[in-house]
C-alpha cells in the first residue's frame, strides 16, 4: 500500500502550492488560510498512518475551499482505510472535475473494480429500528452509512458494529464469500432510561409512581415516558416531581432529578422503653432499630403505628401519638420468657386450681353432713345402735369428712387467692372481654358455692 500513497504525496505537495498561490487567487483570505492548516493537518496524519483523522482533515479542507487536487487526497486515504467503494466515488468525482491529471486515478480506478468484482461481495443490511449507523471492525475510521444500507465489502471475516441512540450497541461476526450476495437484519435492543434522584439533605425515601424504591441518592432506569417521584425525609414537608424520561436518557447521561428539602419542620419524639434486648422496632412499617434504642425517635407530629417484635415470636403492636416539640413514651413488656406461659395466664391456672380443690371440699363437705345424719339417727336408736361400734364409725366418719372439708376448701381458697393476684397485678391486656369467669367460693356452714362474672 505505501507504493499508492506516493503519488499522492505529490499531488498534497501541489495542493499545498495552490494553497500559497498569490492572494489575488484567493476572495476569502481567512478562509483559505483555515484549508490550509487543515491540509497540513491532514498531510501529517497521512504521513503517519492515521488515515481516519487525515480524511477529517482533508474533508474540512475540502469543504472550505473546494479543488480536485484535494479529491485526489481523499480518495487515496479512503482507498487506504479499505473503503473502495467511496473511494471509487470520490475518484469519479476528481475525473469529473475536468482536471488533466486523470492517468493515475484511472488505473487506480480500473484496478480497484477489478478487486470488487473478483474478490469482494454485496451485503443489503437492515435493522431494527432503522438509522443504526455502521462501522465495520472498530469504531477507529467513519461509519460505512446507516441502515437499511448496501454494503460492498472484502471477502473474508469481518465484524459489524451497529449503534443508534437509545439502543445497545450490537457487534456480528460475519466470514463472507466472494461474489455472494448476502442479506442480514439485525435487532438492536433497547436501553432502558434512567433517572438519578438527588436530595440535599441525602438519605430521603423514594416512591415511583407509587411504589418504594429506595433512598437518595439513586440511580434507576425505567421505562420510557411520564413518571412520578415522592420524596420523603423525617422531619421535612415531602416534595413530588413529574419528569418525562426520554430515550436519550442513557445509563452514561440519565435525566437528573435534584430535590432540595426546605427547612425543617417542627417535629416531635417517641420515647419507647422496652423489656426484651434486641427485639425489633419499627414505626409506620419501617424499621428503625433494635432495643434498646439509643434515644427517642424523631417522628412528624400525628398518629404512628409502633411494632416491636423480637425472635422468639412475641409482639407488640398500639397506636402512639406524637406532638410537634413533645416527646411521647411508651413502655412495651414483651416478657422475660420468649414465649413462655404469661403471668395472667397463670392467673387464670391458679384460679381453675384452687376452684377444683374446693369443689373436692364441698364433696367431702357433703359426705360429712350425710354421715352427720346417719350418726344422729344411730344416737336417737336407743336399742340396736346406740352404743355400739356402729355408732363409733359413723363418728369417725364425720370427723374425718369434716376434716378433708375445712382442708380442700382451706387450701382451694388459698391457691384461687393466689391466682387472682396474679391476673390482677398483670398488665397485659384482658383476653376474656365477652366471655364469662366461673369460680367455687365457701359458704357459711361449711358448704361452697359456684360463683361468675361476666366481662364486657
Amino acid at each position: 500500500m505505501a507504493a499508492l500513497w506516493k503519488p499522492g504525496l505529490v499531488l498534497v505537495a501541489a495542493a499545498l502550492l495552490l494553497f500559497l498561490a498569490p492572494p489575488a487567487l484567493a476572495q476569502d483570505d481567512a478562509a483559505k488560510e483555515q484549508a490550509k492548516a487543515l491540509f497540513k493537518q491532514g498531510r501529517e496524519h497521512f504521513q503517519a498512518g492515521r488515515f481516519s483523522d487525515a480524511l477529517t482533515a482533508f474533508e474540512q479542507a475540502n469543504a472550505i475551499k473546494p479543488h480536485p487536487l484535494m479529491l485526489y487526497n481523499i480518495g487515496q486515504v479512503q482507498e487506504a482505510l479499505g473503503d473502495l467503494p467511496r473511494a471509487v466515488e470520490t475518484y469519479e468525482k476528481f475525473l469529473a472535475s475536468g482536471t488533466d491529471d486523470t492517468a493515475d486515478v484511472k488505473d487506480r480506478l480500473a484496478r480497484i473494480r477489478k478487486t470488487i468484482a473478483t474478490s469482494w461481495t454485496t451485503l443489503e443490511l437492515t435493522s431494527e429500528p432503522l438509522g443504526a449507523s455502521v462501522w465495520l471492525d472498530s469504531k477507529d475510521s467513519p461509519p460505512r452509512g446507516r441502515t437499511p444500507v448496501r454494503l460492498q465489502l472484502p471477502a473474508g471475516n469481518v465484524t459489524l458494529i451497529l449503534e443508534k441512540e437509545g439502543f445497545r450497541q450490537v457487534q456480528r461476526p460475519l466470514k463472507l464469500q466472494a461474489g455472494k450476495a448476502e442479506q442480514l437484519a439485525i435487532v438492536l435492543p433497547a436501553v432502558q432510561p434512567v433517572v438519578s434522584l438527588r436530595s440535599t439533605p441525602p438519605g430521603a425515601r423514594v416512591s415511583i409512581d407509587g411504589s418504594p424504591v429506595g433512598v437518595t441518592p439513586l440511580d434507576m432506569p425505567l421505562p420510557a415516558g411520564k413518571h412520578t417521584a415522592t420524596l420523603e425525609i423525617e422531619g421535612r414537608e415531602p416534595a413530588t416531581r413529574e419528569f418525562d424520561l426520554a430515550t436519550s436518557h442513557a445509563p452514561d447521561r440519565p435525566l437528573v432529578v435534584d430535590v432540595v428539602f426546605g427547612e425543617q419542620v417542627a417535629s416531635g419524639f417517641l420515647e419507647v422503653a422496652i423489656d426484651r434486648a434486641g427485639a425489633e422496632v419499627l414505626v409506620d412499617g419501617a424499621r428503625v432499630g433494635v432495643a434498646p434504642l439509643s434515644g427517642p425517635i424523631p417522628l412528624a407530629p400525628g398518629a404512628h403505628r409502633l411494632e416491636v417484635r423480637d425472635a422468639a415470636g412475641a409482639t407488640h403492636e398500639e397506636t402512639v401519638i406524637v406532638t410537634a416539640g413533645e416527646t411521647a413514651r411508651t413502655e412495651v413488656e414483651l416478657g422475660g420468657g420468649g414465649g413462655g406461659v404469661s403471668q395472667r395466664t397463670l392467673g387464670y391456672i391458679g384460679m381453675g386450681v384452687g376452684g377444683a380443690v374446693m369443689a373436692g371440699g364441698a364433696v367431702f363437705a357433703v359426705m360429712a353432713a350425710s354421715a352427720s345424719g346417719d350418726l344422729d339417727d344411730c344416737r336417737s336408736d336407743k336399742t340396736g345402735c346406740n352404743g355400739t361400734s356402729k355408732e363409733s364409725s359413723l363418728a369417725d366418719d364425720v370427723r374425718s369428712n369434716a376434716m378433708l372439708t375445712d382442708i380442700l376448701i382451706g387450701s382451694g381458697i388459698a391457691i384461687a387467692a393466689a391466682g387472682a393476684a396474679l391476673w390482677f397485678l398483670s398488665d397485659e391486656p384482658a383476653a376474656t372481654a365477652g366471655r364469662p369467669v366461673f369460680g367455687v367460693a365457701p359458704t357459711p356452714g361449711g358448704g361452697a358455692a359456684a360463683v361468675g362474672a361476666f366481662e364486657f
